[in-house]
């Protein structure tokens, strides 16, 4: 079986990673949550500038000329990360963007506070604040700093919202997007990977007088498969093997598995993620079961004395 990567993977892989980075600044305080904040941050814009550039080679739109607000003629290809998504979809010839919009100021706050950390703007990132009254000692003050009040209503404290904030950022300009062009919306949003399997092939032998050829695919998914993926294998399947196995780490649509079970076609059998557990525990692979014991208090009812008696 082989595994075929696509670049487009990178979506998917930077969009759940941002996901986590965020997931862990709210557990924190000021200092350490900046540190989640400021990976997430990077990694939103990762999301947004490779996807940008995707559809950009995939519409071959690189030399796509607009004009800048100075009266300079720029090409998409090379413009920066807001000119691109401002006006790829008057590139494919649809609507384009609306600066004052509260998608695209979202967006482009984000990319602007991003900007700020990775080119260094010292100007902004410098910023002085005085102690609360009682600071006698220099252990004071560091205990003070260590609390992270002292970045309250600094850069810092926005960049923290901003991650937090990322997710929804990002789903409102693919949301935008989708709403001006028509597109569907990038699959990844919903949990699957941007990574292609290859379908294997192998013998079941039920006994030694009986076997049949069986073709198997193995989807690794937080999503739903769907029923066109079912027909697609199934269509694969004709003339190599008498049998098809899914199997995926998500699960399966309700018009999948009727797919996969309709009469007078070769019969696919699922597994979704609960089944895949379920078999790895009956099997104990990469498992070790343990003995656990739960109390019967009906047992113990006769022993215990009653509250009368205590008295």
């Amino acid at each position: 079986m082989k595994v075929i990567v696509k670049p487009e993977f990178l979506f998917s892989y930077y969009y759940h990673a941002a996901k986590n980075a965020s997931s862990k600044v709210l557990k924190k305080q000021l200092p350490h949550s900046f540190y989640d904040a400021l990976t997430s941050l990077i990694l939103w814009q990762c999301v947004l500038e490779s996807y940008a550039n995707y559809q950009i080679q995939l519409h071959h739109v690189q030399e796509f000329e607009f004009t800048r607000r100075n009266g300079d003629l720029a090409r998409l290809g090379s413009a920066s990360i807001k000119e691109k998504w401002l006006h790829l979809p008057t590139a494919r010839g649809k609507p384009p963007f609306t600066p004052n919009k509260r998608e695209f100021r979202s967006f482009a706050s984000l990319v602007d506070l991003r900007n700020t950390f990775v080119h260094f703007r010292a100007e902004v990132l410098a910023f002085h604040k005085e102690a609360p009254p009682g600071m006698q000692t220099m252990g004071d003050l560091i205990s003070w700093s260590q609390t992270g009040e002292f970045l309250s209503g600094s850069i810092y404290e926005a960049a923290v919202q901003c991650a937090v904030d990322g997710e929804a950022i990002v789903r409102d300009v693919f949301d935008e997007y989708s709403r001006l062009t028509g597109d569907a919306l990038p699959k990844f949003l919903n949990g699957t990977e941007l990574v292609e399997y290859k379908d294997g092939i192998g013998i079941l032998q039920i006994n030694p007088f009986v076997s049949f050829k069986v073709l198997f695919q193995c989807k690794r998914y937080s999503g739903s498969v769907t029923r066109s993926q079912i027909g697609d294998f199934r269509n694969s399947m004709l003339g190599r093997a008498d049998k098809g196995i899914i199997i995926t780490t998500g699960s399966f649509t309700a018009d999948a598995r009727m797919e996969a079970g309709r009469d007078g076609a070769p019969p696919i059998e699922l597994v979704d993620g609960q089944k895949l557990v379920e078999m790895f525990e009956s099997l104990e692979l990469g498992l070790t079961p343990k003995k656990t014991y739960e109390v019967d208090d009906k047992f113990f009812e006769e022993f215990r004395i009653p509250a009368t008696a205590k008295a």
